[in-house]
């Protein structure tokens, strides 16, 4: 059976996106454009996450249901990520473990683009799906926590995609 994992990282700063507001209403998409500088260091830093994800050792496959566990952190003077807490609990303690053990493994996220303020808050999603379809059902949930959280008032997230198949 071959299992996918998905890391995706989404930064929450005001100053590096473009935010195109939809009708909260309606099922418009979403757009959200970083600038350069931002989407080389988003590619860093999930990269770091991914790697780590990825090399968590798996327990039995059938013992893990598809879902994800989402991770909220700032960082450092030193860049390495602090302040570590999982936001959103999967039904796997194996998916939250290995999540919360690629945000801790993170040697540092510097240098950090110009734009990012001190303080700056980060959230990873960690996805973890028996096949295809599922995967498209726990992202679809992911992209809802999203769309929940602009609805919210908060529109500084910039999502951050890595995938890889996992088994």
């Amino acid at each position: 059976m071959k299992y996918v994992t998905k890391t995706t990282a989404c930064i929450m700063a005001v100053a590096m996106l473009t935010w195109s507001p939809p009708s909260l209403a309606g099922d418009e998409e979403i757009i959200v454009e970083a600038q350069p500088e931002m989407a080389i260091w988003v590619d860093k830093v999930s990269d770091d996450l991914s790697s780590t994800f990825e090399r968590t050792r798996l327990p039995s496959l059938n013992a893990i249901p598809s879902d994800y566990a989402q991770v909220q952190f700032t960082c450092d003077e030193n860049g390495k990520p602090t302040d570590i807490a999982l936001v959103r609990k999967s039904r796997s303690a194996w998916i939250d473990r290995a999540a919360l053990r690629s945000v801790r493994s993170i040697k540092t996220m510097y240098p950090l683009p110009a734009s990012v303020r001190k303080g700056q808050r980060y959230q990873a999603d960690f996805i973890f799906a028996e096949n295809e379809r599922a995967y498209d059902r726990v992202a679809d949930a992911v992209h809802e926590s999203h769309v929940r959280r602009l609805a919210a008032g908060d529109r500084t997230v910039i999502a951050l995609a890595v995938t890889r198949p996992a088994g």
